[in-house]
């Protein structure tokens, strides 16, 4: 009889159909190739990727909108969410995706009507430590507490050596 040995905080409910909450996941792109619109009107930059999900894999696809037979703007934008992804990874003049593949990133995913969608890109956030996080004081001198080197001089001028009462 096989031996099921299950990961801790596995659900029933966890399905790789079953939309993520919206939020950062860190991640990495596996692939990434064109692909035309199936109405014809444009290509796309699609972009596969695979995110941490609480210790199950999960992938992701990004349909990044490359080239657009009628709308200039739609190929904007596309180009824009592409140029932050590249700042994401590290590699902002990259001329090939695959310069990109494996790197680790933090991805920000949106619910959608169906599936989940990816919104925004960022380079990995180093881990927060628990606890309490002390600040290092500054000790620097209040402006208010500035006295002008004339001042200081003419006030020094009032005593002489051995008038200073200590």
């Amino acid at each position: 009889m096989p031996d099921l040995n299950f990961k801790d905080g596995v659900e029933e409910a966890a399905s790789e159909r079953s939309q993520l909450p919206k939020g950062w996941y860190k991640g990495h792109m596996l692939a990434s190739y064109f692909q035309d619109f199936k109405n014809g009107n444009g290509v796309a930059l699609v972009f596969d990727f695979q995110v941490d999900n609480g210790g199950l894999p999960r992938r992701i696809r990004s349909y990044n909108t490359w080239a657009h037979r009628t709308s200039p703007d739609a190929e904007k934008w596309g180009q824009v969410a592409v140029k932050q992804f590249l700042r994401a990874c590290g590699k902002p003049e990259a001329r090939s995706t695959e310069e990109c593949h494996n790197l680790p990133i933090e991805i920000l995913v949106e619910e959608g009507e169906k599936y989940n969608r990816i919104k925004s890109y960022r380079k990995v956030q180093p881990p927060v430590k628990e606890g309490v996080t002390l600040m290092t004081p500054s000790f620097g001198v209040p402006r208010e507490a500035m006295v002008e080197p004339e001042t200081v001089k003419q006030h020094a001028a009032k005593y002489e050596d051995d008038d200073v009462p200590f």
